[in-house]
């Protein structure tokens, strides 16, 4: 009857226990009772041979594959990798916002178009209002999309480092508790219980830990776990009463080949080079509008023309200090006014637009140059074509990390089912069991009725 109260006791925490993350299946393994008398002699009472005393529960255990389980972890860390890069990639994608009527694409087009108006209008304001109007909208463009991705470069790196709420911060948490589960597993395990609620703890802080980064355990005799994170051995346990942690740090993060963490840090890199190449496009188009300008006159005037965009340069550093971005942003010079529009090539003459018609030409130039870099940087490309590159590669990033996230997430899900066979929970199964204990409590209990009414008879015959 203990046995078939014990197993049932197995059967009715499990069935409250099915829809309990992170909880495992437990089975009570039971054996035949030592018989009597254990060792016959002739001091022992005389009966034939010996005789069996029942069945016993020897143990609780947890219905575990470490393959299964270490086999989920790695495809864990694979799948929220890509899915956080996946993610990354797509606000990235939809602050470039190709292609809207608001895109720097459209801003470019707008410029160069005013430009080719103002050629055959040369002497008109309103023309030459729209060129500055449209050199405004430009910069202004290309300062929202950066200032854009500066903030997600930012938000990126809190997500990191951030100290209280941060990825670094929760792996080191991780890293305790870990450490405080292995003293608790090995107390309860050498004083020879199993310690299935600390273990399904473990197993669940060690699948959060998975989807942060890549990760590896090894388990000693005693139950306790060393854990390396990336290249830092995050957890050791020596398996002879010696446990420690290693923090993990803003350093350590470039170890890591995939996760939630390395993902961050690629998109970060991502935004940063969108960031880098879109300043190198707005110094081309500033310094040579700037110099093909300088060439010209002002209108119905000798006077040279001067520039019309600023370019500066900053670095922006994120609120942890770990991440720094270079920025490169033109804007209309404070005052520029319509009549120093340099439309002309020759000194008063009223309706030269030739110069006009320079400016607008660089729109299918290849040669455009950033000069504000010590080394100056040729696009190669037209104004449009290089931009274009800069859109057409993290659309092909994008829909190549689409494709690798689907495959990781197909291969997550089928690991999670292999281990579900084995360690989750079948409630018909369960149903079943607690029939065939319940049959054999009720046998037993009905084998003790019939033993105490046969002592009854016994004691009225005597």
């Amino acid at each position: 009857m203990q046995t078939a109260q014990q197993a049932l006791s197995v059967i009715g925490n499990n069935i409250a226990n099915a829809a309990t993350p992170g909880y495992t299946e437990e089975t009570a393994n039971i054996s035949e009772a030592t018989p009597f008398p254990p060792i016959p002699s002739s001091a022992a009472p005389i009966v034939a041979g010996q005789v069996g005393e029942g069945s016993t529960v020897t143990s609780v255990d947890r219905q575990v594959s470490p393959y299964y389980n270490t086999l989920v972890r790695n495809n864990q860390t694979s799948y929220s990798g890509q899915n956080t890069l996946l993610t990354n990639l797509n606000e990235i994608q939809g602050i470039i916002g190709e292609p809207t009527n608001t895109s720097i694409h459209a801003a470019i087009d707008s410029f160069f178009s005013s430009w080719q108006t103002l050629s055959t209008q040369p002497d008109s304001k309103a023309a030459r209002q729209t060129v500055i109007q449209q050199a405004k909208n430009l910069a202004d463009t290309f300062t929202t999309v950066q200032n854009q991705l500066v903030s997600v470069v930012g938000n990126l790196d809190n997500n990191i480092s951030d100290a209280n709420a941060g990825q670094i911060a929760q792996v080191n948490q991780y890293a305790t508790q870990l450490n405080d589960l292995n003293k608790q597993i090995v107390a309860i395990k050498s004083s020879g219980q199993n310690p299935n609620q600390l273990l399904d703890q473990r197993d669940t802080i060690l699948n959060n830990l998975a989807k942060l980064g890549n990760m590896s355990t090894s388990e000693n005799a005693d139950g306790s776990i060393s854990v390396s994170f990336g290249t830092v051995s995050l957890v050791t346990a020596s398996g002879s009463g010696t446990y420690s942690t290693t923090a993990f740090t803003n350093t350590d993060t470039s170890s890591l080949t995939s996760g939630a963490i390395w993902a961050n840090e690629q998109s970060i890199s991502t935004a940063q080079n969108v960031i880098e190449k879109l300043g190198t496009l707005q110094g081309a188009i500033a310094d040579s509008v700037n110099t093909q300008l300088n060439a010209g006159y002002q209108l119905n005037s000798s006077t040279p023309g001067v520039n019309l965009f600023s370019v500066t340069t900053k670095n922006v550093t994120s609120a942890s200090g770990n991440t720094t971005t270079h920025v490169e942003q033109m804007a209309v010079v404070t005052g520029f006014t319509t009549d120093q529009l340099a439309a002309a090539q020759t000194p008063n003459v009223a309706g030269d637009g030739s110069n006009a018609t320079a400016i607008a030409a660089m729109q299918s130039s290849t040669t455009l140059t950033d000069s504000t870099p010590k080394t100056p940087v040729s696009l190669g490309a037209t104004p449009d074509g290089y931009y274009t590159a800069i859109v057409s590669q993290i659309g092909a990033q994008t829909s190549a990390v689409q494709s690798s996230q689907k495959t990781a997430n197909s291969l997550l899900q089928q690991a999670q089912t292999m281990q579900q066979s084995v360690s989750g929970v079948n409630q018909n199964a369960e149903m079943t069991k607690m029939v065939e204990f319940q049959n054999m409590y009720t046998a037993a209990a009905k084998f003790i009725s019939v033993q105490d009414q046969m002592l009854q008879n016994l004691i009225q015959v005597v």
